[in-house]
């Protein structure tokens, strides 16, 4: 059964990936977040053994990026991995470490492997794992779209080029350098990528918002399905759906 005395309110807005209980049984959360229970927290966060958010753990800005991992050393302070450039508005590339409080540990600047127990070890261990991974999947993937409109007058069908650049910090641009680029990101093997309704216009058709796409990366191709999606053009509106598939090609 739920344990009620335990209350995050609201919860996190998005992922948590990482969490650990420190010996006073505060818990420390990682992952995608930006609040938690209504409370700015970008990615990292500590709660109070009844759930509620400990303000006393105070990281600033937080982590510019996602926090895939973390662990707490014997003397309370907090080792942190992930996709992160920034803790607080200060450079710590994937690794960090924070104080008590929150506050980065300028004491010691990254790389550092302070030998404290195991699950430190097993941190640091994995991070270059993830910085690989990461490294492996940049790229350039081009490929195809294939689409069907549907809309009160009619359906049509039809296929764009598509390119799928991926960052290191797996963010996505889709068709980089055009008039309407989009956006994604790669978590794991899974892609989300938004296509601009902006990419249909034609000469006196005008269409906005945006096509959402989930695909799966598997070796150097990615594939995966358009919508349904709804958008409107000169304010009818439509729906699509279809399929992509990009390939790897630097």
């Amino acid at each position: 059964s739920v344990d009620t005395s335990f209350d995050p309110g609201t919860g996190a807005n998005n992922f948590v990936e990482t969490l650990a209980v420190q010996a006073d049984g505060k818990v420390l959360l990682g992952g995608w977040f930006t609040s938690i229970n209504g409370i700015a927290r970008n990615r990292i966060a500590r709660l109070k053994t009844n759930g509620s958010v400990d303000t006393s753990f105070d990281p600033g800005t937080g982590a510019s990026f996602i926090v895939e991992t973390l662990a707490v050393q014997v003397d309370g302070k907090v080792l942190l991995g992930g996709w992160f450039t920034l803790i607080n508005g200060i450079t710590r590339n994937h690794i960090a470490r924070l104080n008590t409080d929150g506050s980065v540990d300028t004491g010691s600047t990254p790389p550092v492997k302070p030998r404290v127990n195991a699950d430190d070890d097993i941190l640091l261990l994995v991070l270059p794992a993830i910085i690989a991974a990461n490294n492996a999947i940049t790229g350039t993937y081009s490929g195809t779209m294939r689409y069907t409109i549907t809309s009160p007058v009619g359906s049509k069908s039809g296929s764009n080029r598509i390119v799928i650049r991926v960052n290191n910090d797996r963010t996505i641009v889709v068709n980089p350098g055009t008039t309407y680029p989009g956006s994604g990101i790669i978590s794991g093997n899974s892609a989300t990528v938004f296509y601009p309704a902006k990419n249909f216009n034609s000469p006196g058709v005008n269409c906005s918002g945006t096509v959402e796409g989930q695909g799966t990366l598997s070796g150097n191709t990615i594939t995966g399905t358009l919508g349904p999606s709804t958008f409107s053009c000169n304010g009818v509106t439509v729906s699509i759906t279809g399929t992509f598939t990009c390939t790897k090609k630097n």
